[in-house]
């Protein structure tokens, strides 16, 4: 039997702070996700970390999805979320248009994560000026529950 590959146990992200920049911007092919996949697999990086996956555009997705699998990466986490809902109250909604607006960036997340294949999903609950940490924390376990059918 052939020795197993080399890998890494660590996975290239694809880009935290903006989709445009990369792990290795300079050094795989281009910026482009299925160059950045393509480069981190020469290096052995056992996966592939994509946060904001679910905010990009289906084509892309379905490229990264098709390089990971080519590949043989494993997925790493997404995050349930865009990038503007960092310091945005998205977890800690008062109103029925944040609940609605909550459930479908679960159900979008959910959808994306069962398409791409990571076992973990990130939860960027932001943060409200107008509400103490203990009442953040109250109404994000109370908002929680929409993510399990509650």
């Amino acid at each position: 039997m052939p020795p197993k590959p080399f890998r890494l146990p660590y996975a290239a992200h694809l880009g935290f702070r903006s989709l445009d920049l990369p792990l290795f911007p300079h050094s795989a092919a281009s910026r482009d996700p299925v160059d950045q996949i393509r480069y981190a697999a020469s290096l052995g990086f056992a996966g592939i970390q994509d946060p904001w996956f679910v905010t990009r555009p289906e084509v892309d997705r379905a490229r990264i999805v098709g390089a990971i699998k080519h590949h043989g990466l494993a997925a790493g986490s997404i995050v349930c979320g865009s990038p503007q809902d960092i310091r945005g109250p998205l977890w800690q909604p008062r109103e029925t248009a944040g609940r609605a607006a909550l459930k479908t960036a679960i159900e979008t997340t959910f959808a994306a994560a069962a398409r791409l294949g990571p076992d973990r999903i990130a939860l960027v609950t932001g943060r409200r000026e107008d509400m103490t940490e203990a009442m953040q924390d109250a109404l994000f376990a109370e908002t929680s529950q929409i993510a399990v059918g509650g």
